[in-house]
């Protein structure tokens, strides 16, 4: 089961006009702006994201849920190279993370080492987890 949720920094947010972005944008609810503990790096043309080296230091990105989570994040990790079928060594790789919606609603996520991330979303005032993708 994947999660149906996704942060994203880079190429996939909202204002992004490739086509990859606006294949999530059609089928994803954007719920608003998160960040990430972690630093930004520009890798070629576009962003990587690594763990940060203090506590004050955050990628900026956005919060989705995906309507339909194995569909969407097959494509997404072609997109991202990090697919079964991808060349290794694989630049992203998912892991689970801790994500902050700006609104100040904390959610706990899975990060790509460097691009998108896969989260558990921890529902305030509740103790149940739900995997999500981010």
């Amino acid at each position: 089961m994947q999660s149906p949720f996704l942060f994203v920094y880079g190429t996939l947010k909202s204002e992004a006009i490739n086509t990859n972005a606006q294949h999530l944008h059609q089928h994803a609810q954007l719920l608003g702006r998160a960040r990430w503990p972690g630093r930004l790096y520009l890798i070629s043309n576009y962003p990587g994201a690594v763990p940060p080296s203090s506590n004050n230091e955050f990628v900026n990105g956005e919060l989705w849920r995906l309507s339909d989570p194995d569909q969407l994040l097959a494509a997404l990790d072609v997109y991202e190279e990090c697919a079964p079928s991808s060349p290794v060594p694989h630049e992203y790789k998912r892991s689970l993370e801790s994500v902050q919606l700006i609104a100040g609603e904390r959610v706990g996520l899975t990060l790509s080492k460097l691009g998108f991330i896969s989260i558990t979303l921890i529902l305030p005032g509740s103790t149940e987890s739900m995997m999500a993708t981010l």
